[in-house]
């Protein structure tokens, strides 16, 4: 992967991250009633997506 293609991955889930992190935050707070641990989840949640697309998965 170069460069240029890094910095495209990381510019969409940065954005993606910007419009999604409040609601996941809610969703996941609903599931497990723990603010810490459901932004603990959610911040998983991106370095999961972020490891994935790295090693040439589709979003």
């Amino acid at each position: 992967m170069t460069t240029l293609e890094q910095e495209k991955l990381k510019a969409i889930l940065a954005l993606a991250h910007q419009n999604h992190e409040k609601e996941l935050k809610l969703y996941s707070f609903f599931k497990v009633h723990d603010s810490a641990l459901s932004e603990d989840l959610v911040q998983e949640t991106f370095l999961k997506t972020w490891k994935y697309l790295v090693k040439g998965g589709e979003n």
